[in-house]
């Protein structure tokens, strides 16, 4: 699994790009938990038709899966960023993102071909309503109306990535 970032400020913090199918189920687990039963999502909208296409990164706190974040190129769409209840307050959001973004910059993974020649992209992502300040305060750009998707409020957030 190819590190992706270290936290200087928390070198607990590590985040991975899944390079099997068994890491990629680590990061399907953190979103069940957090997405279906947290949150109360429906499972056959959690696993969708994107997760073959998609980069996955898993973060590890102390060497335990706690985190992770999805990348589906052919939208250059962010998305699925879960952490577990155990670790949050701890910046790992913020980490998981600014390694996605570093990611991007290393034209490594599925999101290679898609970066390939770019000198920046624009990154999406439909986020809940309530963690819009999160992607605000990390360069991200609301754009539109508030929205309902899968029955809960959503914005649309972007941002331009120089690569």
């Amino acid at each position: 699994m190819p590190l992706i970032a270290v936290q200087p400020s928390n070198p607990a913090l590590q985040t991975f790009l899944c390079d099997s199918p068994e890491q990629v189920e680590q990061c399907r687990k953190i979103r069940v938990e957090v997405f279906v039963t947290e949150q109360g999502y429906d499972l056959g909208d959690e696993i969708d038709d994107k997760e073959e296409g998609s980069d996955h990164l898993l973060l590890l706190y102390n060497g335990i899966p706690t985190g992770t974040i999805r990348y589906y190129p052919p939208m250059s769409k962010l998305g699925r960023l879960a952490v577990l209840r155990s670790a949050r307050g701890i910046g790992a959001g913020k980490v998981l993102v600014e390694a996605l973004e570093e990611h991007l910059k290393s034209r490594t993974g599925k999101s290679a071909a898609f970066t390939e020649g770019k000198k920046e992209v624009d990154i999406v992502a439909n986020a809940q309503k309530y963690v819009e300040v999160f992607y605000n305060r990390l360069g991200y750009v609301t754009e539109g109306p508030d929205f309902l998707e899968e029955g809960q409020p959503h914005v649309k957030v972007v941002k331009k990535l120089q690569l």
